[in-house]
């Protein structure tokens, strides 16, 4: 699991040293007397002090968002704590089983610790599998804690204290989230898929004009070819390179084998 950090408010005074005086004998030193003290003024110094926690969490099986980019938008926005990764199987994907998010159990726990805490993600799809029961528990768990929970993506910020609208809205924005995500992975592989087509069938064209392009200009017409392989005549040139050095090479090689 990810080490804990925790960073104090800005304007908070750093502690003061304590020194020990040479005097002071080891007797002094494991004294009750003497320890009760010193912890004594550090409880008072520390008394009004709020702990400011920020932790991160990423995770596999994300649609639109792989954890190269997850982590790049935590990168982007200043974040350098700890993060909470999860890893998925495909069935666990698949099967969106809230067992296999062990790092995001240990991320929401129960904790009796005081100060503020804000758990950030990239985008709030992140922080669950669904948009109802896991991210709603999800979002329970991280009051309990009195987290914040801050999406990057969508611009949420998710207080302990959220009332029935500002969860319904984080609902919405996972939902609306996966949809356009979902919409621009299709649309990726759509026309990843559309440009492999289109260069097999241009392998292919060239294939057929390619052992036409030596042939004479008067025995096989530019046009010829062109029509044959269904290429444009400037297509031709411009993969085939000029058609008289394709002859000449074509007669050279006609004559060494007659030869």
């Amino acid at each position: 699991m990810a080490a804990f950090g925790f960073f104090l408010k800005p304007n908070a005074l750093p502690l003061p040293a304590i020194s020990v005086s040479p005097r002071l004998s080891k007797t002094n030193l494991s004294c009750p007397y003497f320890h009760s003290h010193c912890r004594f003024a550090i409880r008072k110094f520390t008394s009004g002090m709020k702990i400011l926690m920020k932790r991160a969490y990423v995770r596999e099986g994300v649609p639109g968002w792989s954890v190269e980019r997850q982590l790049a938008a935590l990168s982007d926005a200043g974040f350098s704590g700890p993060i909470f990764q999860d890893a998925m199987t495909r069935g666990d994907k698949r099967g969106r089983r809230v067992e296999a998010l062990t790092e995001r159990a240990s991320l929401l726990r129960p904790s009796g610790r005081e100060g503020r805490e804000t758990i950030i993600v990239a985008t709030i799809r992140a922080l669950a599998l669904n948009s109802g029961p896991d991210l709603l528990g999800a979002l329970k768990a991280a009051a309990d804690r009195g987290a914040t929970v801050r999406a990057l993506s969508e611009r949420l910020e998710i207080p302990p204290g959220a009332g029935i609208a500002e969860l319904i809205a984080a609902s919405t924005a996972w939902d609306r989230g996966r949809r356009i995500d979902q919409t621009a992975d299709a649309r990726t592989k759509g026309n990843a898929a559309a440009a492999a087509r289109a260069a097999d069938r241009r392998a292919k064209a060239v294939a057929i004009a390619r052992p036409l392009w030596g042939l004479s200009s008067g025995e096989m017409p530019n046009t010829e070819i062109a029509r044959r392989a269904g290429l444009s005549i400037t297509t031709l040139y411009r993969t085939l390179g000029r058609r008289s050095v394709a002859q000449k090479i074509a007669k050279q090689r006609r004559e060494k084998n007659n030869a």
